[in-house]
């Protein structure tokens, strides 16, 4: 008796091996259009590639699930699939396609057999086709979302259930029905705007002692500026998969950085010079340490560590902004003419990268490594319309913030200089206009948008046209000197720092210089 169950055992464990085996034999692929494609690979060594799990693909915020779809123009896809063992025969029983919605697409599968059962010999290749029949019509009529999952089952060998291959994808059938306005786009680029607000005027009030001491931007430092973020662009582009860990460190010690310094700055101002959060405490290793500082970096690491583990959107955000307030503190541009050779480089650098780089390197090199780099790098917000993707955001990138914000800043300290208010006004309305141009030709195209190419136009030709309308043209073009935050403020100062311009000029431009100083004052 004893004997009997251990060969019906046996037995079982020859059949589950055998059925395990004969799927270990069973790899589905496809190819895409033209003779060079890219060969998809779907189901082998009894795997299922992540990329055909459309049904359990999972999907957060801002991270949309990475999955196979079938556009608009797509009638039908071909399937193939292979038996990679030596020994035996495979047996496709019966192929069937499930669409999740099935008012949206009707989907069933042909082989070129024309029978139900498809024998495949080892080594040996055999296609099959999944065909659409979009009801447009009634998408259209119903309003309703024109995209669904398909979900397509091979079973092999019999109807056994250990016997199939599951997989699912994406049919987009229309797109008509999606609203090409997402009310997303305004908040995203009003967000830029006030930020970039605060950063040029607020932070050079509530740090103006760190703002005597920023660093100017030299005609040098912009060329180095856009050929170093050229190289750094190339080398994500061909070598992300090698160098992404090494970057997302770096990336996460700046911005606990830039967040400490920013929570730090605000507790001060907040707490006041006797606050208990100046009272120093020693550590270990690190020896006398104010408790504002502590604070400041705990609140700091513990923000960049939550966006790390989670990718949430919002701490995202927190962290970009941070970055750029703290680099529009200590970073200022001296002149126009340095703002102009600046923005100048960089609106050449967006087109390049976005648009002339594709027939070179294939891609669009810039788009590329802006939606595969999953960095702090960007502002974000979802969208609130419905999509064939789940979990969309719309993205600014911190460059279009810190550039133009550069020059921002610089028409604040000049109209500071000169007690007026202008200049920051003009560069702020053109920036807000540069960002609604953007976004409407986003809405319009469709398609993603330098926003340097719409806010480096706007930004220098609405504050030239200002400038020379006041015959003030030469003036902001060279820049004032020995600019810092307490002499704008100090009329006597701008008289002893005009003195010295005048001084510096000569005695054939004094005259003229002396006038135009009169004139000055006058305006005041």
């Amino acid at each position: 008796m004893l004997k009997k169950h251990y060969i019906l055992l046996f037995t079982l464990c020859l059949c589950a091996f055998a059925s395990t085996r004969a799927l270990d034999n069973v790899k589905v692929y496809v190819n895409g259009p033209g003779t060079t494609a890219k060969t998809r690979i779907v189901y082998q060594n009894a795997t299922l590639s992540k990329l055909w799990s459309a049904i359990d693909a999972e999907c957060s915020t801002c991270h949309p699930p990475s999955i196979i779809q079938d556009g608009v123009n797509h009638a039908s896809r071909q399937f193939s699939v292979q038996n990679t063992g030596n020994t035996s025969a495979i047996s496709l029983a019966k192929i069937s396609v499930e669409a999740i919605d099935p008012q949206v697409v009707k989907a069933f599968a042909t082989n070129s057999t024309g029978s139900e059962l498809i024998t495949i010999a080892p080594n040996e290749t055999k296609n099959f086709t999944i065909n659409y029949d979009c009801n447009i019509d009634g998408i259209l009529l119903n309003k309703s979302i024109g995209w669904t999952i398909l979900k397509v089952t091979l079973l092999f060998d019999g109807s056994s259930s250990d016997n199939k291959v599951e997989f699912s994808y994406q049919k987009i059938c229309t797109l008509d029905t999606m609203s090409r306005f997402d009310f997303s786009l305004v908040i995203l680029l009003t967000l830029g705007t006030i930020v970039v607000f605060l950063g040029t005027r607020h932070t050079q009030t509530m740090f103006a002692e760190q703002a005597q001491s920023a660093d100017e931007v030299k005609p040098i430092h912009a060329v180095f500026f856009i050929v170093f973020a050229s190289m750094v662009l190339l080398i994500f582009y061909f070598l992300k998969e090698y160098i992404l860990t090494v970057v997302t460190g770096l990336v996460c010690i700046s911005s606990v950085s830039s967040c400490a310094l920013m929570i730090h700055e605000i507790l001060e101002k907040i707490g006041g010079t006797d606050s208990i959060l100046h009272r120093k405490v020693t550590l270990p290793f690190l020896g006398e340490v104010a408790i504002g500082s502590i604070i400041s970096f705990s609140i700091a690491f513990a923000i960049v560590l939550a966006w790390l583990i989670t990718k949430n959107w919002v701490l995202n955000n927190i962290i970009g902004v941070c970055v750029v307030l703290l680099v529009l503190r200590v970073v200022k541009l001296s002149s126009m003419k340095v703002a102009m050779l600046l923005l100048g480089l960089a609106f050449l650098y967006d087109i390049f990268w976005v648009f002339i780089s594709k027939p070179i390197f294939g891609d669009s090199v810039m788009a590329y490594v802006a939606t595969s780099l999953d960095l702090p790098l960007k502002l974000e917000w979802p969208h609130f319309r419905n999509t064939p993707s789940k979990g969309n955001c719309g993205m600014l990138g911190l460059g279009d913030l810190v550039l133009p914000g550069l020059f921002v800043g610089y028409c604040y300290r000049f109209d500071k200089a000169r007690g007026t208010n202008v200049f920051h006004r003009a560069a702020m309305g053109s920036y807000a206009l540069g960002l609604a141009i953007c976004g409407f030709f986003l809405v319009v195209l469709q398609l993603a948008q330098p926003a340097l190419l719409y806010l480096v136009p706007s930004n220098i030709g609405i504050v030239s046209f200002v400038a020379w309308k006041r015959d003030l043209l030469r003036e902001i073009w060279v820049g004032l000197p020995h600019e810092d935050a307490e002499s704008m403020d100090n009329q006597g100062q701008l008289i002893s720092n005009d003195t010295d311009k005048a001084t510096a000029l000569g005695e054939g431009e004094e005259g003229h210089y002396l006038s135009e100083l009169g004139n000055r004052q006058n305006n005041n």
